[in-house]
């Protein structure tokens, strides 16, 4: 489905560093040769030249290889398959200083690519958001259609549909917008991917039609071959496998050998539909056929599908031991995907950004410091002026010019400390900057780190029911006893990572702004909520008279309510819950009062229940994750409002948060 696309040649004699002059007519020639074999696809000849073309150059000490040339091998070598060493190629140009702003910003946006192949996701998405940001902090909006693109894959293959529609379809937009043929037929085909990854197998239908008749117009085999895929794909999820294998197996005959990592996509699907089709032999060899090809090209995204879906042909056929073998390598391959130190990395910025911002704060306040110790010594030096003039006329014409050549030198020595406290302030905002786009990652990662990590928490949860159904007969008391430790840990993970997703998923979700009937909405959660009113025989009381009509995230205010009523009826003790939702309308903003009858908060713990993790009870005595509280100050945060609570220990307590008018 991921196609890559490369800039245009010419951009080769854009690059303002990039002087065609200063080569020879022999390196020249190379370069010429070079560039019309990469245009050819003849990329094994290009790659010679390119190397012959470096060592031209470089046999000659007083010149230097041109960043372009190191970028260019780059794209070959991506074309190639050899991510690992495109990777180096790139890593010359982004630390050489005479790189222009134009290449540096193709070479972060190939980069992202090749990490992208090989599974580092942390890495790709890095380079992905700072290639956007160069991009649009110049304004170029063609050359952002790329990049966007190839963010849109990353969340595709990180199994985040929604993010990679919304990446797709702004895709598709500027595309059209400037004619771009070979983005629109990229960004129809991914859509069209997408479509069926949701579930949506009409809308799939849609753009994979639109996606071939593009590619038989342009007649580009590689876009026909991908096109036959999709095709395939929307077969194999109807179950009719005979017509998907076809599709398949036309799409792997027209790729390119070069293109291993779409050809180990093919054989991936073929396996699985042969599964499906129970031909274990045939599944078998498609598989290992994709499994060697991945790991020719070092790509874990497809090393991971291989084993994952040949581990299901050996459970089918009872082969175990096999089984077991590609269940660990499939669980190996996912855990270098994300590993520990990625997850160290967002504890380890937050507290870089605290000290970074307390550093600030000392500098600043030194420099103050210092303006008014200045201050204080003009001051003196002025009334010991006065003090001489009543003495001496003499001495006060001496002390006069004296004093007038101290206060030059202190006014210079102010405009300096004014001009360094400017420099600060500058190199602050700056920082600020810097900061703020790192916490954004961060959200960005927390959200990624917290979905991925879902996939091996399924992996326990579904074996050790496999263990409980198959051997429960055969553990003992404690063996029984350490299974329910497990099956209760593994629940009370995943409800911890839906909770960190919910979260997350705050900061991370559009921004938009719509009109939300806020009494709809209550009634939803209320209705949600039904099971839970009859087995403690409660209610939640609504003035939807009262309820108004808001600018908001109508998804974020039901979950922001759903957090408070459910709250008001858990903390309970024994006695029935009652929740009333109430709202009064103020001159700039509307505020909503959540109220129950339960156990209350001390007044000492009021100020920590909106912070992350904070718990106020055992487990034993209430589930939870000290979460869900944080999440609602987020929700409100981004509503332009604030919240917070009223109780008294033992009386229930009354929740209130604000929703600004001005949305």
């Amino acid at each position: 489905m991921s196609l890559l696309v490369f800039p245009n040649v010419t951009h080769a004699w854009d690059d303002p560093y990039f002087d065609l002059s200063a080569l020879s007519f022999v390196e020249r020639n190379y370069l010429e040769k070079a560039e019309a074999c990469f245009i050819d696809n003849d990329l094994t000849v290009a790659m010679n030249l390119y190397e012959r073309l470096i060592f031209e150059i470089t046999s000659q000490t007083s010149k230097k290889v041109p960043p372009f040339i190191y970028y260019r091998i780059g794209e070959v070598n991506i074309e190639l398959s050899n991510y690992q060493s495109a990777i180096e190629n790139f890593s010359v140009i982004i630390n050489n200083p005479n790189s222009s702003k134009e290449l540096l910003a193709e070479t972060l946006s190939s980069l992202g690519q090749a990490y992208s192949k090989l599974g580092e996701n942390n890495l790709a998405h890095e380079y992905f958001l700072k290639v956007i940001e160069l991009r649009e902090e110049v304004g170029n909006e063609k050359d952002l259609v790329g990049d966007l693109y190839s963010l849109g894959s990353l969340f595709y293959y990180q199994n985040n549909y929604e993010e990679a529609l919304i990446n797709y379809d702004k895709t598709l937009v500027i595309a059209k917008k400037y004619k771009l043929t070979r983005y629109i037929y990229n960004a129809t085909a991914a859509l069209g991917a997408t479509y069926e990854q949701l579930g949506k197998l009409a809308q799939s239908l849609k753009f994979n039609a639109e996606a071939l008749r593009l590619a038989e117009k342009q007649n580009n085999v590689m876009w026909i071959s991908y096109a036959l895929h999709n095709f395939g794909s929307n077969y194999a999820v109807q179950n009719n496998h005979e017509k998907a294998l076809e599709y398949f197996a036309r799409s792997l005959s027209t790729k390119s050998d070069k293109d291993k990592f779409g050809k180990a996509g093919d054989y991936i699907a073929i396996g699985k539909s042969y599964l499906e089709l129970k031909n274990y032999s045939e599944a078998e060899l498609n598989l290992e056929e994709a499994l060697n090809l991945g790991t020719e090209i070092k790509a874990k995204a497809r090393i991971a599908d291989a084993y994952k879906i040949l581990a299901q042909v050996y459970h089918e056929t009872g082969e175990i031991k096999k089984e077991n073998t590609c269940l660990h390598s499939y669980i190996t391959v996912k855990d270098a995907m994300l590993n520990e130190e990625a997850l160290k990395e967002i504890g380890e910025r937050a507290k870089a950004y605290s000290m970074v911002k307390k550093e600030n704060e000392i500098a600043f306040l030194k420099s103050e410091k210092k303006i008014l110790e200045a201050e204080h010594r003009v001051s003196r030096l002025k009334n010991t002026f006065w003090i001489i003039a009543f003495f001496s006329l003499g001495i006060l014409v001496i002390i006069l010019f004296f004093n007038w050549k101290k206060q030059r030198k202190m006014a210079h020595l102010l405009q300096e400390k004014h001009r360094e406290i400017e420099d600060k302030n500058e190199k602050i905002e700056i920082q600020n900057k810097l900061l703020e786009q790192s916490n954004i990652e961060l959200q960005n990662f927390a959200y990624v780190a917290s979905h991925d990590l879902k996939e091996p928490l399924r992996m326990v949860n579904s074996f050790s029911g496999l263990l409980k159904r198959k051997y429960n007969d055969v553990l003992d008391d404690r063996g029984q006893e350490y299974m329910y430790y497990i099956t209760d840990a593994v629940d009370r993970m995943g409800i911890l990572l839906d909770d960190l997703l919910d979260y997350s998923r705050v900061n991370t979700s559009n921004k938009s702004s719509e009109l939300v009937k806020t009494g709809n909405v209550a009634a939803k959660v209320r209705m949600n909520l039904t099971p839970r009113l009859k087995e403690k025989s409660g209610d939640v009381l609504i003035h939807y008279d009262k309820m108004p009509d808001i600018q908001g995230n109508k998804s974020q205010f039901g979950q922001l309510l759903q957090n408070l009523i459910s709250n008001g009826l858990k903390f309970q003790n024994g006695k029935p819950p009652i929740v009333e939702v109430d709202c009064q309308e103020r001159p700039k903003d509307f505020l909503f009062s959540v109220k129950d009858n339960g156990i209350g908060i001390s007044k000492e713990n009021q100020a920590k229940v909106f912070d992350m993790f904070t718990r106020l009870h055992t487990r034993e005595q209430f589930e939870g994750t000290g979460i869900g509280l944080s999440t609602c100050k987020k929700i409100v945060d981004r509503h332009g409002g604030e919240i917070w609570v009223e109780s008294e220990e033992g009386h229930g307590c009354t929740f209130f948060f604000t929703v600004s008018k001005s949305l």
